[in-house]
C-alpha cells in the first residue's frame, strides 16, 4: 500500500528534474551562444578600428602639414581643419581601443592592460596635442603674426614620446595574450618584432634618420594590420587560459 503511494511520487520527482536539468542545458546554451556572439562582434570592431586609425592620421597629418600660404589661406584653412578633426577622430579611436583591450586582458593579467591602457591613453593625448600645435602654428603664420610657417619643435616629439610609449606599452599585453593563447604565437612574436622596430625607428628619426626611421616604422604598420585582420576574421581564443 505504502508503494503505491511512493512510486508515482517518485516517477513526478524525476520526471521534472529531467525536465529542469534540459532547461537549464538550453539555458546555458543559449547563454554561452549570445556571449560568443557578443564577443565576435566586440573584437570584429577592435579590428576595424585599428584599421580605420591609419587613414585617419595618415590622412589627418598630411592634411595639417600643408604649408600655408597667403594665396591659398582659405583652402589652407578648410584642408587643415579638416586634418585636425582626423587626427583628433584618430585619438579617439586609439583610446577606444586601449579601453576594449584593457577590459578584455585584465581578467587574465591586470597590471598589462593598464599598462597597455594607459600608453594608448598617452598616445591619444600626444597625438592630439601634436595636431593641435602644427594647427595653431600654420594659422597665425597664414595670419601673417609669425614669420616661417613650420610647425612648432615640440610637435615631432610629442609623437616620438607617443609611439615609443606604444611600442613598450604593448610588450606585456602581447606576452599576456599569447601565454593565454588567446592569439597564434607567430602574431604574437610579429607584433614584438614589429613594436621593437617601431622603437628603433622612432630612436632613428630623433637623431636625423628619418629615411631609416620610417623604414623600421613598416614592421609594426604590418603587424597591426595583420592582427586586425585576424580580429575581424577569427578574434581572441581564450581556451588556454586554464593552464596558464
Amino acid at each position: 500500500a505504502n508503494l503505491a503511494y511512493i512510486l508515482p511520487g517518485y516517477h513526478m520527482y524525476h520526471t521534472d528534474h529531467k525536465r529542469s536539468k534540459t532547461q537549464n542545458t538550453s539555458s546555458s546554451f543559449l547563454f554561452n551562444t549570445t556571449k560568443l556572439q557578443m564577443n565576435r562582434k566586440r573584437d570584429i570592431t577592435i579590428g576595424l578600428l585599428f584599421i580605420s586609425a591609419f587613414p585617419l592620421y595618415g590622412v589627418g597629418s598630411s592634411l595639417l602639414e600643408t604649408a600655408p600660404s597667403s594665396e591659398s589661406s582659405s583652402f589652407f584653412h578648410a584642408a587643415a581643419g579638416i586634418g585636425l578633426l582626423l587626427v583628433l577622430s584618430n585619438s579617439a579611436v586609439v583610446l577606444v581601443i586601449g579601453r576594449m583591450l584593457k577590459e578584455i586582458v585584465a581578467p587574465i593579467d591586470k597590471a598589462a592592460a593598464v599598462i597597455y591602457f594607459y600608453a594608448r591613453l598617452v598616445e591619444a593625448l600626444l597625438l592630439a596635442f601634436s595636431a593641435s600645435l602644427i594647427f595653431h602654428s600654420h594659422h597665425h603664420y597664414a595670419a601673417g603674426e609669425i614669420n616661417g610657417g613650420g610647425p612648432s619643435p615640440i610637435a615631432p616629439w610629442c609623437y616620438r614620446v607617443a609611439m615609443l610609449g606604444l611600442g613598450m606599452g604593448s610588450f606585456p599585453l602581447l606576452i599576456s595574450v599569447m601565454k593565454a593563447k588567446a592569439i597564434p604565437a607567430w602574431l604574437g612574436w610579429s607584433g614584438m618584432v614589429g613594436y621593437s622596430c617601431v622603437i628603433v625607428g622612432i630612436l632613428a628619426d630623433s637623431v636625423g634618420a628619418k629615411d631609416l626611421g620610417l623604414l623600421f616604422m613598416i614592421p609594426g604598420a604590418f603587424f597591426e594590420i595583420t592582427f586586425a585582420i585576424w580580429l575581424i576574421f577569427r578574434g581572441f581564443q581564450f581556451d588556454g587560459y586554464e593552464s596558464l
